[in-house]
């Protein structure tokens, strides 16, 4: 018969790549035809492999008498070929969340419970039953509702659930092959009469849709889906390491608790649009790890970098997020954090020696800057200073949310400038625009409040610059 060894083959050849010869894996088991399969398949493989294996059936809470039916069929075949046997037990109907439809429900909880299952039982690995007819719906329907080239590459051979992994043996199996190699094997099953109801999308996509195509459109629909999904993933996990890289140039995260980035608009903007919309993402991502966020999301930060003019401008992306479009640089940060602050009205200053007063428009600052012999007594007036020869170029700009700074005595510990306004007394209007001197885009001194142990003058040091900050009225 045409799936006689084929199954065993795949199912091994794909547990070769991901496994060691002592994992512990929980195998999902819902009763029917190929999740029974991949578990005699398994039984098959065990004895070869050393692989330790609990089956794990989860009982929805719903289908009333038949899911009992369900139940006790799997955990009769587990004790038939002495597998260990858990079932769990989760009630569908009362815990979805606003919005969810059961069918969406009923997934994430089942997921749940696998992963709960193998803390308890130690597995590194879960396994579910998932084969290429199931590749190729989730394709079809993923086009059919929109997608990009991360969705096209449907179903994940092996991706993370929890502290584990779910490895799907059966992906590229046929389920001709495996409901051929069930009869040869004379193994048993039970049918969910939920599967032939129309009510969710993926029974009409499998029911109507697919054998529509396949007769009057390509009867090998099924397995060109799955081959694009193939092709997709690959290019996918390609433009995600570019995207990475890229990242790591043009992304900088400057709070700890995921509150506040920066992106580089210019770096941004040279990179190719797939990779502009995929850094975005992976900025996104880790802003609100868990949420799907959809295209036009992504499109709403990419065109504030692209469409950035001179001025400053913010716009909310959702989820509680903001982006401000400022000076070079596009800031994203949670949306209330913006509450009660006014963006700055002036532009960075270069601070050049010997020029005389830096007048700062639109704040009212002025800055004196000039070559010093090393001082014999440092100022302890704190709106002036002096700074190392080697700190050229210096930049006198406003201080940005996320900016730290190195007091001096402080053994290399950090402080947020937002928190030393605050310590500093320095009354709310007046915080923003609040300068910062800068070599380097490191902060070497807050004017008035805090001086960075960076740049400081040495005893060696012959020369220094000597500068001066007068507030505003």
């Amino acid at each position: 018969m045409p799936g006689d060894g084929l199954v065993i083959e795949e199912v091994r050849q794909v547990l070769q790549r991901h496994l060691s010869p002592s994992a512990k894996m929980v195998l999902a088991v819902s009763g029917g035809l190929d999740s029974i399969v991949l578990m005699h398949a398994l039984r098959l493989l065990r004895e070869e492999s050393g692989w330790s294996l609990t089956v794990c059936h989860v009982h929805h809470g719903i289908r009333g008498e038949e899911a009992d039916r369900d139940a006790a069929f799997v955990e009769q075949e587990a004790h038939n070929i002495h597998m260990p046997f858990i079932g769990k037990r989760v009630d569908v109907p009362r815990q979805l969340q606003q919005g969810e439809s059961q069918e969406t429900g009923a997934r994430r909880l089942r997921y749940q419970a696998l992963v709960e299952v193998a803390g308890t039982v130690g597995a590194q690995v879960i396994l579910t039953a998932h084969h290429r007819q199931d590749q190729a719906e989730t394709v079809l329907m993923r086009v059919l509702r929109g997608t990009g080239v991360t969705g096209l590459a449907g179903i994940q051979e092996v991706r993370q659930l929890g502290a584990q992994r779910l490895i799907r043996p059966l992906l590229y199996t046929s389920r001709d092959d495996i409901a051929a190699w069930a009869l040869s094997e004379g193994l048993s099953y039970v049918e969910d009469s939920s599967n032939s109801c129309k009510d969710y999308t993926r029974n009409r996509v499998r029911l109507e849709l697919m054998p529509q195509l396949a007769r009057q459109y390509n009867p090998k629909i099924v397995h060109h889906l799955a081959q694009l999904a193939d092709l997709a993933a690959q290019d996918d996990r390609y433009l995600q390491e570019m995207a990475r890289e890229a990242y790591a140039k043009v992304v900088t995260w400057y709070e700890l608790d995921r509150r506040f980035a920066e992106l580089d608009t210019l770096g941004l903007r040279a990179l190719p649009l797939a990779l502009q919309r995929r850094v975005i993402t992976l900025v996104l991502e880790y802003a609100e790890p868990g949420v799907l966020w959809p295209f036009y999301r992504v499109e709403a930060v990419r065109s504030a970098c692209v469409n950035e003019d001179s001025g400053i401008s913010a716009r909310s992306v959702g989820h509680g997020w903001s982006v401000v479009s400022r000076l070079g640089k596009l800031q994203l940060l949670k949306t209330a954090d913006l509450y009660g602050r006014r963006d700055p009205v002036w532009n960075p200053v270069p601070i050049v020696t010997d020029s005389g007063p830096i007048v700062i428009a639109g704040a009212g600052y002025a800055v004196h800057v000039e070559e010093s012999p090393h001082p014999s007594v440092f100022p302890a007036a704190k709106w002036e200073t002096y700074v190392s020869c080697d700190a050229e170029p210096m930049t006198l700009r406003p201080w940005r949310q996320g900016d730290r700074i190195e007091p001096l005595g402080m053994n290399g510990h950090s402080r947020l400038i937002s928190d030393i306004l605050v310590d500093g007394k320095v009354p709310r209007d007046k915080r923003t625009g609040y300068p910062v001197l800068t070599s380097d885009e490191i902060v070497v001194w807050v004017p008035g409040l805090s001086r960075s142990r960076h740049y400081v003058v040495e005893p060696d040091d012959r020369r220094c610059w000597h500068l001066e900050v007068r507030k505003p009225l």
